[in-house]
């Protein structure tokens, strides 16, 4: 009976995991975008911060890119920025550029989302929500102000997922799809 409870609990967990990504050449896409040394920056609460940018870095850096976390540079980061703005983009490039990054790597802006769905039937119902974290990713070679790859994706959310997993879910998706597009490969 316990291993049955234990069972339960992992496969309700995996099916928390589906992250999807959709992603789009920004505007500053060029064939000849080289990924150089990488700043990642997660703009999200501090735990979550944390959790995302360990495990991007670790996920690049297993894939020979060299690459740094933004602390590093910009320990200071407030956890809610506009950073659709030119001004903050520049100094996210300039906290890059001190810490001799060719290029950065922003993923943020995560906001969940809920939808209800009544089932049991009539004798036993009951409302189950559905809830997915939603988040954005930019890729930028610092010699412009504009985005060269955009992300935008959700992951399943539970009350359960804890920031470390979450990071699991999102940076596993990031580097699978920067992989897809071919940026791993521009070193």
């Amino acid at each position: 009976m316990r291993l049955l409870a234990i069972l339960s609990v992992i496969l309700f967990l995996a099916g928390c995991a589906e992250t999807t990504l959709n992603t789009t050449r920004g505007p500053a896409y060029s064939d000849d975008f080289r990924l150089g040394r990488v700043m990642v920056l997660a703009q999200m609460p501090e735990n979550a911060r944390s959790a995302v940018e360990a495990k991007m870095v670790e996920m690049l850096s297993k894939g020979g890119i060299s690459t740094f976390r933004s602390r590093d540079v910009l320990p200071d980061l407030p956890e809610q920025v506009d950073w659709n703005t030119g001004p903050q983009i520049r100094r996210f490039q300039e906290a890059a550029r001190r810490g001799n990054a060719d290029s950065m790597l922003l993923l943020g802006g995560v906001s969940t989302s809920s939808r209800y769905e009544w089932t049991g039937g009539f004798l036993a119902p009951s409302l189950l929500e559905h809830r997915k974290k939603h988040f954005g990713v930019r890729l930028y070679d610092l010699t412009s102000p504009n985005a060269t790859w955009i992300a935008g994706g959700e992951s399943q959310d539970s009350w359960l997922v804890s920031p470390s997993v979450f990071a699991g879910y999102v940076t596993e998706a990031v580097y699978a799809k920067l992989a897809e597009d071919g940026f791993l490969a521009r070193r």
